[in-house]
C-alpha cells in the first residue's frame, strides 16, 4: 500500500513540503492532505491517483462496496418499469418525510 511504501523508504524526493522519514518507521499512519497534495504535485498527477481512487485514464472511483441490503434493493429497483420506479421514489419520499 502507498503508506507502507513511503514509510519504508529512507529518502523522498526533495520537495519543500516533505521530510525524510527514518527507515525504522514501521507503524502505519495515514498521510496528511498536505503530504498527498505535495506528492501529487511532485509526480504531476492528481491526489485521487495517489490515493488509488483514480485509474490511469482519469476515472475516479469513490464508491464503497455495497451492503447485501443495498444490492437487494438495487436488484429489485432494476426490475421495475419507469412508472413503477417513479411510484417507488414517491413512496420512499413519503416515508422519509415522516421521519
Amino acid at each position: 500500500m502507498f503508506t507502507r511504501y513511503f514509510l519504508s523508504t529512507t529518502f523522498i524526493p526533495s520537495i519543500s513540503n516533505l521530510r525524510v522519514l527514518p527507515s525504522s518507521a514501521t507503524s502505519m499512519v495515514s498521510p496528511s492532505a498536505k503530504f498527498v497534495c505535495a506528492l501529487a504535485d511532485a509526480f504531476e498527477c492528481s491526489a485521487d491517483y495517489i490515493l488509488g481512487r483514480e485509474d490511469d485514464f482519469g476515472n475516479v472511483n469513490v464508491m464503497r462496496e455495497l451492503t447485501e441490503d443495498e444490492k437487494l434493493w438495487l436488484g429489485l429497483y432494476s426490475k421495475l418499469s419507469n412508472s413503477q420506479r417513479k411510484e417507488a421514489e414517491n413512496f420512499v419520499g413519503y416515508l422519509l418525510s415522516k421521519i
